[in-house]
């Protein structure tokens, strides 16, 4: 059972992090850069590198939380 609810969180955690991800880049988003070139590159930069970083950290967490469920899988 444990085993079972150990890969589910897995499951869980991958969409979690998508969803985490797409919140990351509408956070982003909504923020004013400005109409210059620097300032919608910075916007790209910082919505693009951080949603994968967040989608990392929502992984990591629900692995964590895994593997204290479940220690051998």
């Amino acid at each position: 059972m444990r085993e079972k609810i150990s890969s589910a969180l897995i499951g869980i955690s991958l969409i979690g992090a998508v969803v985490a991800g797409l919140a990351w880049m509408y956070f982003i988003w909504t923020f004013d850069w400005g109409t210059s070139y620097r300032g919608r590159g910075l916007w790209l930069m910082v919505m693009l590198f951080g949603a994968p970083l967040v989608g990392l950290a929502v992984v990591g967490v629900f692995a964590t939380v895994a593997r204290l469920i479940d220690p051998e899988a």
